[in-house]
């Protein structure tokens, strides 16, 4: 999927600009977002049926929130997916590894202490609370990456001289 995203961006790039761009990540973003819905509402429909199924019973205590935050990490990654593969569509990949930094960041400084705290429900959490800010922080380093591409030239370009032709030499 990452890779048909991404060659569907750089051909709305090429065609319509961010405009085009734009209606893609709106669309792949809402799909993303419907899967991963359905996923979770599946999961925490048939959890009792799932945990017996997988565990007998042996971790029944988790099946409650701690599998809701489990659901929700697909549905935290969908903005940072579609968001990545912009960037990428626009030539400025860098940017999503500042995205990935600071999400790094966030995980040691609020993951971490969530997992101490709350055991695997927390840890679970911190990891859908950090693609979260990581969704974010992808798609506003995409926003201002693309009004930037878009912002016209303050100046004329210097012309630049060619090499001498033979009947310049008269």
């Amino acid at each position: 999927p990452y890779t048909t995203l991404f060659r569907s961006l750089v051909r709305d790039r090429e065609t319509s600009g961010t405009a085009g761009m734009d209606r893609t990540i709106k669309t792949s973003t809402a799909m993303f977002l419907a899967g991963s819905t359905v996923y979770m509402a599946l999961l925490w429909g048939f959890r009792a049926h799932i945990f017996h199924s997988l565990y007998g019973d042996k971790f029944a205590t988790y099946d409650s929130w701690p599998l809701l935050a489990a659901g929700l990490i697909p549905i935290s990654q969908c903005l940072s997916n579609v968001a990545g593969a912009a960037l990428g569509a626009i030539e400025k990949p860098e940017r999503g590894f500042h995205a990935d930094t600071w999400s790094a960041i966030f995980a040691i400084v609020v993951g971490i202490p969530l997992a101490w705290w709350l055991g695997v429900g927390g840890a679970l959490l911190g990891i859908a609370l950090t693609y979260t800010l990581m969704g974010l922080l992808t798609y506003w380093f995409y926003r201002q990456s693309a009004q930037q591409a878009q912002m016209p030239m303050t100046s004329a370009p210097a012309a630049v001289p060619g090499p001498p032709s033979w009947t310049d030499a008269q």
